[in-house]
């Protein structure tokens, strides 16, 4: 099923860019419909993009500070 492969992608790729890209189309697949809501249940997509959230976040910041770009300038509120 392409959104557990998106989630996986997500959840494991070393990239932000590649992450960000599979998190952007995992948010397309699942935008609306029936079908769609009742895939995301079978994959457990809510509790994994709970659990996913953080780290992305952090990832995200360490980038920032790698690059001292503020986390405001990020988009990042912590």
């Amino acid at each position: 099923m392409i959104g557990k492969f998106l989630l996986e992608v997500a959840m494991k790729e070393s990239s932000l860019v590649v992450a960000g890209e599979a998190l952007d189309a995992l948010f397309d697949v699942f935008a609306d419909g029936k079908e769609a809501e009742k895939a995301a249940v079978q994959i457990k997509l809510l509790p994994a993009l709970k659990e996913f959230q953080p780290v992305f976040k952090m990832r995200v910041g360490i980038k920032c500070s790698q690059l001292r770009v503020s986390t405001r300038k990020c988009g990042l509120k912590l």
